[in-house]
């Protein structure tokens, strides 16, 4: 029964308890049931309400750009902090700046297990000090070889004191892994290809290297004092120098996978370099100068021939030039331009008495390489200019200081810039037929960090591009007559001297531009084969070659008329049976018959030619 409200005794209820008074008031109970269900609604917002209540109203979130702005009031305002960095970082955690092994292992480590199903980490040795020589496959196969898809690979850091490389590669890898799934050209290039990307080389040179050093060698060389660089065997010159653990490693790892393509980053110039880096004729400083200045090792071969001693005024090539001598402030004269800022020491072959008094001094004042050419030199010069007209700023062909050469259209034969013994990139070629070219990325080869996301913007398309030149050209398979591969089969493009191989599924691929091609193919067992074929621009040739197994050769009839069976060089075997000559395992240029002469003169021209090929090595990488 409910009672009238005329007579509710309010004196009665204020004496009650407040939970009494609301379950007995008819209009606070009917209220109470249909608020109800909001009230459960809101109940999960209550958090927030209160947080917006206790806050207080001129409260303001400053702004990402408010930030970056207080940020550099605040270090302007303390001179002992660092300048402020002129990027902001990406939003995948890897900022612009240089990162040491630990922190490079935990980048791959981190991006590996973050995309499992487009990168696979793995270590092709370790340095001399221990540090894991990493390679991240990035490709959407990381951890088996797609057949009919080529491999190729990037190499960063050979020289320890040039790390904008490696740096670019971190970035590559990063932005192929963020890009995939909305970037159709990343996309279709990691369906399509296996990329290796080797950040560092020379983990051991770039521990003791410094940010900010342009120029000089402190970290160029591994942890005892080799240039990797100059550690790989050479088809020109015997390089005697000892084999070191990363470069060891680094040839393992090519004769284990058929890269088609490669690309090796350096700094300290802008260009594009191709092969081949070393020449018939010219050979090297050897080892007894290796490790000094340039000023030194040029003094290491003058002494020689002349019994001089560095500073010495008593014969005229070691007279001592002034740092006001003209020909130091010529930027016609590289390599005497370089020392114009080396007060007071000795530069031999820059000095006025050498120049008057031998006439080998003009040798020094108008020195250039001839260069070295490759039979697919057409192939090489279009990678590279690939690389540099994609680039910002190499094609321009502007050198990086006056006392530096500019190369026209950005790039460069190697051996006309200057010749060197025990390059990677020959070595690559020759040995394995996978073309690689040197990218010389930065003219500082430490820049400041700051500089590096400039660097990336400069280089990130060319990195792209470049890797997609290894689908054009020609591409196959090998094939015994049961559809069967064949397997290590010898390839040649005919008048194109340097070969290369199948893989253990038959596969083939070589880079060349459009135009009417034959191709020679070898086998253990099988009768040799030549076969025609076009290439055009707009995409790959597939061609699948047939071999035909060795017969048996009964009767003239299978023979030539002077005794040599038919279809190719070869030997007679047991039982009858015709067996082609093996062919090598890879087709090399023959050596020219001046090479042998030209490598034992030991003349004053070969002898200071050497010196200064050394010289020109250390100041340009």
């Amino acid at each position: 029964m409910v009672c009238p409200t005329a007579s509710f005794d309010h004196s009665q209820t204020r004496r009650r308890p407040i939970r009494t008074m609301i379950l007995r008031t008819p209009f606070a109970g009917h209220q109470l049931l249909q608020l109800l269900p909001s009230v459960l609604l809101l109940l999960p917002l209550l958090p927030l309400i209160l947080l917006l209540l206790v806050r207080p109203s001129d409260a303001k979130t400053p702004s990402l750009g408010d930030q970056l702005q207080m940020q550099h009031h605040q270090m302007a305002a303390e001179p002992g902090l660092p300048e402020p960095r002129a990027y902001m970082p990406d939003a995948q955690h890897l900022d612009f700046v240089y990162h040491d092994h630990e922190e490079l292992t935990r980048f791959l480590r981190a991006t590996s297990a973050r995309y499992p199903n487009l990168t696979a980490l793995y270590s092709i040795g370790k340095s001399i000090q221990g540090r894991d020589l990493w390679v991240m496959v990035v490709s959407s196969s990381p951890y088996e070889h797609m057949v009919g898809k080529p491999d190729v690979k990037y190499v960063g850091n050979i020289h320890g004191n040039e790390p904008v490389g490696r740096e670019m590669l971190l970035h590559l890898i990063q932005y192929f892994v963020t890009s995939y799934s909305s970037d159709q050209y990343v996309k279709w290039l990691l369906d399509n290809t296996r990329i290796h990307i080797l950040p560092t080389m020379n983990p051991d040179g770039y521990a003791v290297s410094k940010e900010g050093t342009c120029d000089g060698g402190q970290g160029r060389y591994n942890a005892r004092g080799f240039d990797l660089n100059r550690n790989f065997p050479d088809y020109f010159k015997q390089n005697n120098k000892r084999g070191q653990p990363e470069t060891d490693s680094v040839k393992d790892w090519i004769s284990k996978i058929q890269f088609v393509l490669s690309g090796s980053l350096h700094g300290g110039a802008l260009v594009a370099s191709y092969p081949y880096d070393n020449t018939p004729n010219s050979s090297n400083l050897r080892s007894s100068a290796a490790g000094r200045d340039p000023i030194d090792k040029a003094h290491s071969v003058l002494s020689h021939q002349y019994g001089c001693s560095k500073g010495s005024a008593v014969h005229p090539p070691c007279a001592r030039v002034s740092p006001r001598d003209p020909i130091l402030n010529d930027p016609s004269n590289r390599v005497c331009f370089s020392f114009r800022s080396v007060p007071y020491r000795s530069v031999p072959f820059c000095s006025v008495p050498f120049r008057q008094t031998c006439p080998l001094g003009a040798v020094f004042q108008t020195y250039s390489a001839a260069p070295s050419l490759t039979p697919d030199d057409d192939v090489f010069k279009h990678l590279s200019l690939v690389y540099a007209r994609n680039h910002a700023k190499m094609s321009r062909g502007v050198a990086c200081k006056s006392a530096t050469p500019a190369f026209e259209n950005g790039i460069t034969n190697g051996a006309a810039w200057y010749p060197l013994t025990g390059g990677m990139q020959d070595y690559n070629y020759v040995w394995y037929g996978c073309m690689e070219i040197t990218l010389e990325i930065s003219c500082c080869k430490f820049p400041p960090a700051y500089e590096l996301k400039k660097y990336w913007e400069d280089n990130q398309l060319s990195l792209i591009k470049f890797l997609a030149e290894a689908h054009r050209g020609v591409q196959g398979f090998v094939f015994d007559p049961a559809g069967m591969p064949i397997e290590r089969a010898s390839i040649k493009i005919k008048g194109r001297d340097v070969g290369f191989q199948t893989t253990k599924y038959g596969e083939f691929w070589r880079i060349l531009l459009p135009g009417y091609y034959k191709v020679e193919v070898f086998a253990e067992g099988f009768a040799p084969r030549e076969v025609e074929f076009v290439i055009v621009e707009q995409h790959p040739t597939l061609l699948n070659v047939t071999l035909q197994p060795s017969k048996r050769i009964e009767g003239i009839g299978a023979m030539g008329a002077a005794g040599v069976p038919i279809g190719g060089a070869g030997v007679m075997g047991p039982g009858g049976l015709y067996r082609p000559i093996p062919a090598p395992q890879h087709y090399r240029p023959p050596v020219p018959p001046y090479a042998g002469a030209a490598s034992s003169d030991s003349g004053i021209f070969s002898t200071i030619s050497n010196g200064l090929n050394s010289l020109y090595s250390n100041i340009f990488g």
